[in-house]
């Protein structure tokens, strides 16, 4: 039997809405007469893209039907690869685009333009890989070598503690860093520059800041402006107070403050 009327459904899919499955509508990408490309609240980004078709009469309904499964395979490849992406936004607005296009356009492409941007979207996470190693790279050659050198040193801590306290709180300064890095990654895009070695650049930046944080927290131990019941024999104390102070940003300018206070 005929449709005579379009079914509400898509009439009714807007954004804050319930849509027939009862998912929570959050943004509407592509939306015509008898279908709708919209985006649904989900913890899983590859549930949220969906479909809903539904023609004027059964014959359209199933021309559309037909015209969604011919790139099918393309949409499901690209949706699937959105989590690794980090242009999320950019990427599902063009998978939404290429597939309006086909339920609009006569000749419909078997996948062509599905292929391409799968392919770049392939090519965009093979590049923010090599962009995240290299960004992590200068962070875990230094925690390593340091600590090769505190494991080689350790005998020599009690004659040269001098010496030894400097590699302590340089180590420990690199472990907080490590920390801060790794905690903070997911919010850094890397697709931000084409050049590998200025991630390089900015992961040394990150381990000077933190080895100046680990430094300025020693002379306030060795001062006794904190922690005063601190004494230079107490290592691991030192490498924990220094590991906090280099994972935390906002740790030292507060300590600093504090002391500026206390002079006053």
């Amino acid at each position: 039997m005929n449709k005579i009327v379009p079914n509400p459904e898509i009439a009714n899919i807007k954004p804050g809405e319930i849509d027939g499955a009862g998912n929570k509508v959050i943004h509407i990408l592509s939306k015509g007469n008898e279908f709708c490309i919209y985006e649904i609240e989900h913890h899983d980004i590859n549930y949220r893209l969906r479909v809903q078709i539904d023609g004027y009469t059964d014959d359209s309904e199933r021309e559309l039907v037909n015209r969604f499964n011919i790139v099918k395979r393309g949409y499901t490849v690209a949706k699937g690869l959105l989590y690794r992406s980090q242009n999320y936004g950019m990427m599902k607005n063009r998978i939404s685009h290429i597939l309006s296009a086909c339920f609009h356009n006569d000749e419909i492409p078997e996948g062509d333009e599905f292929d391409s941007l799968i392919e770049e979207i392939k090519t965009e996470i093979k590049r923010t890989s090599i962009n995240r190693l290299f960004y992590l790279s200068p962070s875990i050659i230094f925690t390593f070598i340091f600590s090769l050198l505190c494991f080689f040193f350790s005998e020599t801590r009690i004659d040269d503690y001098q010496n030894w306290h400097v590699l302590i709180v340089l180590l420990g300064s690199l472990l907080g860093n490590s920390i801060s890095v790794l905690s903070s990654i997911g919010k850094i895009n890397f697709e931000e520059s084409t050049y590998y070695f200025y991630y390089s650049l900015i992961g040394i930046e990150r381990i000077f800041l933190s080895c100046v944080a680990g430094a300025i927290v020693y002379c306030l131990i060795r001062s006794k402006f904190i922690f005063p019941q601190i004494e230079i024999t107490d290592y691991w104390k030192i490498i924990i107070i220094v590991i906090i102070a280099s994972f935390s940003e906002k740790l030292i300018p507060n300590l600093l403050g504090k002391i500026e206070n206390k002079i006053k």
